[in-house]
């Protein structure tokens, strides 16, 4: 998401993350959110995504128990 609200290319970070289908999710999911102008407005954004992810990741390891 921090590269997405940098103005990285959707292409572009595609090609970084080669396989991984994981992570092709995540670009693809944070392309459906929109870019913003100003950098609290970005902090803000980078923080719910990243902090929306932690939550999936924590909610399935306590399933797994």
């Amino acid at each position: 998401m921090r590269a997405r609200q940098n103005g990285a290319s959707m292409r572009e970070m595609m090609g970084r993350v080669g396989d991984n289908s994981l992570l092709h999710t995540m670009i693809m999911e944070a392309f459906q959110d929109p870019r913003f102008s100003t950098e609290p407005m970005q902090n803000r954004w980078v923080l719910r995504f990243s902090n929306n992810y932690y939550l999936q990741c924590m909610q399935q390891a306590e399933a797994r128990r």
